[in-house]
């Protein structure tokens, strides 16, 4: 389109000019059209980057170039009175010179385009990447340094105000702030305070309903000064929310609208463009954690607490699965009288498949327990089993555990007592039996 609308001008002078005779205007701007385009195709290839140029359409508008310096070479070759053949014979010459320049511009712009391009592809000789990945480190190290000065007394009233909350904790950022947002009310959800994330751009359409003047607010943006955020601040002073901005600048706007305002200025990011947020995401994740985890120690919160919002995580299984929820119970407990011989006792292991059995009365009273390795040891007596009854070899009482232990409390008696299962009881009653394979099963282990 460059060329059309440097050419098209001058061509349109010279056809007026054949028009009404004026060779000299004919002539001027016929050898002005050649030369300004002449000019556009030889400096084409030091102007283009990648992505610049679509040599198909600059093809496109030079070919219509080369048809209007057709028409014009026509006129003139016909009407050599007014004309004369000189014009004809100069701007024939020009469409050779432009049909030659078109096929080399759109070639060099095809080359060099190309050339750009491989370039971002090619590895630099000697390239470094453990040196770059440390360079990183080093420079995230440095703004977490930075940031143990950030840990102030608005770090304090932060956590007073999110304490204190009666609602929810809403937190809000756009881009990478968002993503770092979401981590941290996802953290704060699973360590004791309710926290959930909302996208400024739906809080704007809507989503701002769900928060109320029960809640905190905390709101984040490095450059302190995002449009969605800055667009809600109003209608959140309006509802009286307690609002908590994270920025790096302490002098922007979110940071003098907040009524806490956390700092997380970094020296630098780790991109060496300093375009990617690297460094200032960090920190801010950091403070995010510092913030959760300040409140983790200020509720009391425990283990088992922890454990119940993560009911499907291996933590979640050892603190909350209880004896009573795994046990073998009814008809899966192998049991015999203790008036049964050794072979009766034998063939309710094999049955039962628990490598036990449990000796009791049919009020199922316990008498004692009969394991796998019992009957090793049996063998090493050199006895004749088949004159033994089960009360001859069975080991009395039995170690046991109440059904509603945890099973990882279970598990961790088992490992010092070196067996493979327990009786579930009360008292002398038995309730279940428990295998070391129904905790491995279950993920305890």
């Amino acid at each position: 389109m460059i060329a059309i609308g440097t050419s098209l001008p001058e061509l349109a002078t010279a056809i007026a000019g054949i028009r009404k005779g004026e060779n000299d205007i004919a002539i001027g701007n016929i050898i002005g059209a050649n030369i300004s385009n002449i000019a556009i195709v030889l400096g084409l290839p030091a102007l283009i980057t990648p992505g610049d140029v679509n040599p198909l359409a600059f093809g496109r508008d030079y070919s219509v170039m080369l048809l209007v310096s057709i028409v014009l070479a026509l006129l003139c070759w016909r009407r050599p009175r007014q004309i004369g053949r000189g014009a004809g014979v100069l701007l024939t010459g020009g469409f050779i010179v432009w049909l030659a320049m078109l096929y080399w511009a759109i070639a060099a712009s095809y080359w060099i385009t190309g050339k750009r391009t491989m370039s971002h592809l090619a590895l630099q000789p000697g390239f470094d990447f453990q040196k770059a990945g440390k360079d990183v480190l080093e420079i995230e190290r440095e703004g977490l340094a930075e940031l143990d000065q950030y840990i102030d007394q608005n770090f304090t009233l932060a956590c007073e105000k999110i304490f204190s909350c009666t609602g929810k904790v809403v937190v809000m950022g756009m881009g990478k702030s968002g993503h770092i947002g979401r981590k941290m009310a996802a953290t704060f959800a699973s360590t004791g305070t309710s926290a959930f994330f909302v996208h400024p751009g739906e809080a704007a359409h809507g989503d701002l309903g769900m928060v109320t003047s029960q809640d905190v607010v905390i709101a984040i943006s490095n450059s302190g000064e995002s449009n969605e955020i800055a667009a809600l601040i109003p209608v959140l002073k309006r509802l009286q929310v307690p609002l908590i901005c994270i920025t790096g600048r302490p002098e922007s706007s979110m940071a003098r609208a907040a009524d806490v305002h956390l700092c997380v200025k970094v020296p630098k990011e780790a991109c060496p463009l300093g375009l990617a947020p690297t460094s200032s995401t960090t920190a801010t994740l950091v403070m995010g954690d510092a913030l959760a985890v300040a409140l983790l120690k200020a509720r009391g919160f425990t283990a088992e607490d922890f454990a119940l919002s993560h009911p499907g995580g291996a933590l979640g299984r050892k603190l909350l699965l209880r004896v009573n929820d795994i046990m073998h119970t009814g008809d899966e407990i192998p049991h015999v009288n203790k008036n049964a011989s050794l072979r009766d006792a034998l063939l309710e292991i094999t049955r039962k498949n628990l490598g036990m059995t449990v000796i009791c009365d049919d009020t199922m009273k316990i008498d004692g327990i009969f394991t796998d390795g019992d009957l090793r040891r049996v063998f090493d007596m050199g006895v004749d089993v088949r004159q033994l009854g089960i009360a001859d070899v069975m080991t009395p009482g039995g170690i046991r555990v109440r059904p509603g232990i945890l099973a990882v409390n279970a598990l961790n008696l088992m490992q010092s007592r070196h067996i493979t299962s327990v009786l579930v009881a009360d008292g002398d009653q038995l309730l279940g039996v428990l295998h070391m394979h129904d905790l491995l099963r279950a993920g305890v282990v």
